[in-house]
C-alpha cells in the first residue's frame, strides 16, 4: 500500500511537474502573441499616421490649385481684351474705350497676381516646360532656340504651368 501511496505521489509531482511546464509554455506563446499584436499595432498606426500625412498633403494640393480651370478661363478673356487693345486704332473717338478696356486689363491682371498666377518670362532660349513652340524661323543674329515672337502668353499658377507660352523659334 505504500508503494501504490508512493506511487501515487510521484505520479501526482510528475503530473503537477508537467502542468508547471504546460503553464510556463502557455504563459510564453501568450507573451509572444502579446508582443505581435504590439507590433502589429504599432505598423497599423503608422501606416495610419502615413496615411493621415498623404491625405493633408493631397488636399493642401488640391485646394492650392482648385481654381485653375477658373483662372484659364479669364486668361482666356484677357487674352480677348488685350487682342483689342492691340487692333483697336488710338483716335480720339477711341481713346475713351481703350482707356476703359485697359483699366478691365490692370485689375484682372492685378486679382490673378493676388491668387498667385504670373506670367511665364518668354526672354531668351525656349524651355519646353513652359513655352510651346508654333512655328521655327531662321534668324542668323539670334542664337539657335533663341524665342523670336510670342503669339500667346503663358502663365504659371504658385509655380505651376497652367499654360505654356505659344512661342516661334529660331532654328538655324
Amino acid at each position: 500500500m505504500e508503494e501504490a501511496k508512493k506511487e501515487k505521489e510521484q505520479q501526482e509531482a510528475k503530473e503537477q511537474k508537467e502542468t508547471k511546464e504546460t503553464k510556463e509554455d502557455e504563459k510564453e506563446k501568450l507573451k509572444k502573441e502579446i508582443e505581435d499584436w504590439k507590433k502589429a499595432y504599432a505598423i497599423k498606426l503608422a501606416d495610419f499616421d502615413n496615411y493621415k500625412k498623404r491625405i493633408d498633403r493631397e488636399f493642401k494640393e488640391l485646394e492650392k490649385y482648385a481654381c485653375q480651370d477658373l483662372i484659364l478661363s479669364q486668361l482666356s478673356d484677357l487674352d480677348i481684351l488685350e487682342k483689342a487693345i492691340e487692333t483697336t486704332d488710338a483716335t480720339d473717338s477711341n481713346k475713351a474705350l481703350l482707356d476703359g478696356i485697359n483699366m478691365v486689363v490692370k485689375n484682372m491682371v492685378a486679382k490673378l497676381k493676388e491668387m498667385g498666377v504670373e506670367e511665364i518670362n518668354n526672354e531668351g532660349v525656349y524651355d519646353p516646360y513652359q513655352h510651346h513652340a508654333i512655328s521655327m524661323d531662321k534668324d542668323d543674329e539670334k542664337e539657335d532656340g533663341e524665342i523670336l515672337q510670342v503669339l500667346q502668353k503663358g502663365y504659371k499658377l504658385k509655380g505651376k504651368v497652367i499654360r505654356p507660352s505659344m512661342v516661334k523659334i529660331n532654328k538655324k
